[in-house]
């Protein structure tokens, strides 16, 4: 089960001053667990949760996920998670953005077969799993899960270097006035 103390201490601390069902953003980093069983109603009373982040946590499974209704993004990245990924479609429906990244035990499409229940699913990350290693199983995988536009932080990453590029043009500019300015 892990260290339930230290994830039911870093819920408490993130609820400081406000109460569950008003908070929206929850970072459980690096605390220690291998499923979510011990903290299931702690979770559950998050009724507002719109960003859960377990990252570097030690899931096997995402057994204890409760129902969170408003969760729209999942960071479970650098975990172990082998099971659980069915219950995703029915405790998180508007789930959109789902970061798998580094999670080395997914291996397979089928695996993933349930996130085709996740409509809202619009970005999905698994970069170092098994899974994406091969380049066709990534193309596979677009055609698989066709509602997901945002495929591994490949593509986010070229989004973001894009925005910079545009970044750096209008510094240009800026550039360009400032010395007219200059001259003046």
């Amino acid at each position: 089960m892990g260290n339930a103390k230290e994830l039911k201490a870093m819920i408490a601390s993130a609820n400081e001053n406000q109460a569950p069902s008003s908070v929206k953003d929850l970072v459980l980093d690096e605390a220690q667990a291998e499923d979510l069983s011990d903290i299931t109603e702690l979770l559950a009373a998050h009724t507002a949760l719109q960003s859960l982040s377990l990252d570097s946590v030690g899931l096997t499974s995402l057994r204890g996920l409760p129902s969170l209704p408003n969760l729209k993004k999942l960071s479970v990245g650098n975990n172990k998670i082998a099971e659980g990924l069915e219950l995703l479609a029915k405790q998180c429906p508007k789930l959109e953005t789902l970061n798998l990244a580094n999670n080395q035990t997914i291996k397979s499409m089928d695996e993933l077969s349930s996130l085709k229940q996740l409509t809202h699913l619009t970005s999905l990350d698994l970069e170092g799993c098994e899974l994406t290693k091969d380049d066709q199983n990534l193309e596979k995988l677009r055609k698989f899960l066709p509602q997901v536009k945002n495929l591994n932080k490949k593509e986010n990453e070229k989004d973001d270097n894009d925005d910079e590029e545009e970044d750096e043009d209008d510094d240009d500019e800026e550039d360009d006035e400032s010395e007219d300015e200059d001259v003046r």
